[in-house]
């Protein structure tokens, strides 16, 4: 059998570690939740984030080379490839480049905050509120 023909799978790993590892990463902590396929999905942690990847701590995983969905708030449902395994952490290489900053930027008009919990102005004796 010739295995000049076969890919070697560490060259593949290094290649999408290559990818990755060049863009700035920003230390931080999401949470997130992670499709293996259609029918199975995990939550995870992201530790991690860049434009072009992420590191993330996971209990169940594939393996490296397999296509993933991730959904992250602020971000929305990201397709992406697993980079590397290292225990229960994951780099993931994602598809197309994100603006990690919108990650850390709250949802607008998710959060319903009852009027009782709502700042009010100062009542002034004597004045009449309006």
């Amino acid at each position: 059998m010739d295995m000049s023909s076969t890919p070697d799978p560490t060259q593949q790993t290094q290649s999408l570690n290559d990818k990755s590892r060049s863009a700035a990463r920003e230390s931080l902590f999401l949470l997130g939740k992670l499709w293996l396929d259609s029918e199975r999905s995990t939550d995870v942690r992201i530790r991690n984030l860049s434009a072009t990847g992420m590191m993330a701590e996971i209990k169940e995983y594939s393996a490296v080379g397999d296509v993933i969905h991730i959904e992250i708030k602020g971000l929305g449902k990201l397709a992406g490839t697993i980079a590397w395994i290292a225990e229960k952490r994951i780099g993931i290489a994602l598809q197309r480049k994100i603006d990690p900053s919108r990650a850390r930027q709250q949802v607008r008009g998710s959060l319903h905050v009852p009027d009782h919990l709502k700042q009010q102005p100062p009542v002034r004796p004597g004045f009449k509120q309006v």
